[in-house]
């Protein structure tokens, strides 16, 4: 019976193996939680997420901000702050306006990442306080998710917004799962 550090190693060598550019690290410790976590999580397709720092996708029920008022510390926010955003703002508690971008911005800055999908439109809105080593392969993840889960989902846009440089770049989400990989 193999332990699960050893299960690990093995699937590493495989996706490594799989994967003509090698971008899979295995002495990075990220991308061993990256792949535990993968092992461990189910993945279910929705309109929006957040991403965890530490990489955990959650499907937003609700809009990204009521996610947010509704468990603020599992954001690491208080009420507080909420509330002193919203009446600095005066808007409702939970509304879509100023408060919620301030609020939303301030999570990406803090290495949360928030995606939207737009159907109609279609394409993926993701915001990102800046696309770094972990938070890429997090969007990767997320991405050969949703293409696994619809292949068709693979044309769509994706529009990054990097709100530490401002800048937006758009992608096909087939072409994305290339470009954070570094191809």
């Amino acid at each position: 019976m193999l332990t699960l550090e050893e299960s690990t190693d093995q699937i590493v060598e495989m996706l490594i193996a799989e994967d003509e550019q090698n971008v899979i690290d295995r002495t990075h410790e990220y991308s061993r939680r990256l792949i535990l976590q993968a092992l461990r999580d189910d993945f279910e397709v929705a309109s929006a997420y957040w991403i965890s720092p530490e990489g955990k996708i959650k499907k937003v029920k609700t809009t990204h901000v009521k996610e947010i008022v509704n468990n603020p510390e599992e954001f690491g926010l208080t009420m507080d702050y909420i509330k002193e955003v919203y009446k600095r703002h005066n808007e409702g508690i939970g509304s879509e306006g100023a408060s919620r971008d301030e609020i939303v911005e301030k999570l990406c800055c803090d290495n949360w990442i928030r995606i939207r999908c737009y159907y109609s439109e279609g394409y993926y809105s993701i915001d990102v306080g800046m696309l770094l080593p972990d938070n890429r392969a997090y969007l990767h993840q997320w991405a050969g998710k949703m293409i696994e889960a619809d292949v068709n989902c693979k044309s769509f846009k994706v529009k990054l917004k990097q709100f530490v440089k401002n800048t937006e770049i758009e992608y096909e989400l087939g072409d994305f799962i290339k470009e954070v990989n570094g191809g």
